[in-house]
């Protein structure tokens, strides 16, 4: 009984572990893309931008700053 509790704890804490990893990796693709839209220049509004990425309009704007655009 313990060790079928000890494989279904480890394999529970292996699968949040991967679901960490797809979501670190996900944001950091969903930051690329915002940063490639932010480099279009004005063709793009930061309204526009936080739309499609879901990020804030204050996150945008920190995100054009640091960039130089």
């Amino acid at each position: 009984m313990l060790a079928e509790n000890l494989q279904h704890w480890a394999e529970k804490e292996r699968l949040a572990g991967e679901q960490t990893g797809i979501k670190k990796g996900s944001e950091k693709t969903k930051l690329k893309m915002v940063l490639g839209m932010i480099a279009l220049g004005s063709s793009i509004t930061d309204e526009q931008i936080a739309k499609v990425s879901g990020f804030s309009l204050e996150d945008i704007a920190a995100l054009r700053k640091s960039s130089g655009h």
